[in-house]
């Protein structure tokens, strides 16, 4: 009899677990989603067995030392009902452990596949500085000839006029130091800052509004995009550049950068975000999460859920590098990848999307997903409606 009604108890909480299931927004990343449902049944029917069994046995004890033991309806009731409470609780908190595991994964493997060789910062085609140059017959580094006796640097950007007495001093600095390493530690740092090593500069190559809400004292703010676009020759030849990002992966692809401009670029192990860690002077924030908590901030939309947006007229903006936006993208999305995008730029880009627009932004890796929250912030500056990421872009 027993038996019959724990197994009546066990098939009645997994048809009311199953019927109860609900669709939420917030979704982990794409690796995660195969194995959610097979992970919460087995913990479920785990957890059932376990509780039936215990129960039987504590139901057992106690029949055997009482000479009538009389339960009611309502006992069962009691008993069904906690059993329910308990599996609910259980999957719920064990979901979210593998969600956090299952992100970590994904994060972890995003930040590993930025580190490798890619290319970041030159995707989109941007008209750089050219330099003209008359080579005068000498024994030092070309340079103009001596009626000239000039470098003219053509661009976009302002003009700049460079003597061949600096040529030469920053060639030769450039000579005496390009086999520093690319990377300084955080003890490096430190020293440097303390006035104990070679003249420098601080070069803070974060987005605007990551810089707006904390930085390095002192520090030169320039976003990498505009690096880019020809702002580095606002930068000395002649000094070390310190370059500081929010976690390494773009100082590492500007410091590249910078040297093949002959500027002795070097980038901050770890970031910003690892110098704090390390107990490095700071003013203002540096976790960007902390101070943008809302829920909308921290969406990962499913694709069923996409499609379901697109039909009510949301706008795809696609935070992606340009090169994987042309080789796959999903149909009327507009690519918009903000930490690519000279200032200079931005009204005509964002001018791409009709005022008040609702957006998703669409990213796939751990630089241009921070990208995808970075471009909603400015979308929402501009007046529209951000309601979170996708990541998924290939399953559209």
């Amino acid at each position: 009899m027993f038996q019959k009604q724990t197994f009546s108890i066990t098939l009645a909480a997994g048809f009311i677990f199953f019927i109860s299931a609900q669709m939420v927004q917030a979704v982990p990343p794409p690796d995660f989603l195969f194995s959610l449902a097979t992970q919460v049944i087995q913990f479920f029917s785990l957890a059932v067995v376990f509780l039936t069994a215990a129960i039987g046995a504590i139901y057992q004890f106690i029949k055997t030392r009482l000479d009538v033991l009389k339960i009611s309806a309502w006992h069962w009731a009691g008993i069904f009902f906690g059993v329910l409470l308990i599996s609910f609780i259980g999957a719920y908190f064990y979901g979210k452990y593998q969600q956090s595991l299952a992100y970590q994964r994904w994060e972890a493997q995003s930040r590993y596949n930025n580190q490798q060789p890619n290319d970041i910062l030159n995707p989109i085609t941007l008209t750089a500085p050219t330099t003209t140059t008359i080579e005068l017959a000498s024994t030092t580094p070309p340079v103009t000839s001596s009626t000239l006796n000039l470098v003219i640097e053509t661009s976009t950007a302002p003009l700049f006029v460079t003597t061949s007495s600096e040529l030469i001093s920053s060639s030769t600095f450039f000579v005496t130091h390009q086999s520093e390493p690319l990377i300084i530690t955080n003890e490096e740092f430190k020293l440097a800052l303390s006035g104990k090593l070679n003249d420098f500069i601080v070069l803070d190559a974060r987005e605007n509004i990551e810089y707006e809400y904390g930085q390095l004292p002192n520090s030169l703010h320039i976003r990498a995009a505009d690096l880019r676009a020809g702002k580095w020759a606002d930068l000395p030849q002649e000094k070390l550049v310190y370059v500081m990002c929010w976690s390494g992966i773009r100082g590492k692809e500007v410091a590249e950068f910078l040297r093949s401009k002959k500027i002795v670029a070097k980038y901050l192990e770890k970031g910003a975000d690892g110098w704090v860690a390390f107990g490095g002077e700071w003013h203002g924030e540096i976790k960007f999460r902390n101070l943008y908590t809302d829920k909308r901030y921290k969406i990962v939309y499913s694709t069923n859920q996409v499609k379901q947006e697109l039909k009510k007229g949301i706008v795809l903006v696609d935070s992606r590098e340009k090169e994987k936006f042309i080789k796959h993208h999903i149909s009327g999305s507009i690519n918009l990848p903000l930490m690519q995008t000279p200032t200079v730029d931005f009204d005509r880009v964002f001018a791409q999307i009709a005022p008040t627009s609702t957006v998703i932004t669409v990213c796939d890796s751990f630089v241009n997903c921070f990208d995808a929250v970075l471009t909603g912030t400015e979308l929402e500056r501009r007046g529209h409606i951000f309601l979170g990421r996708y990541n998924s872009p290939w399953e559209m």
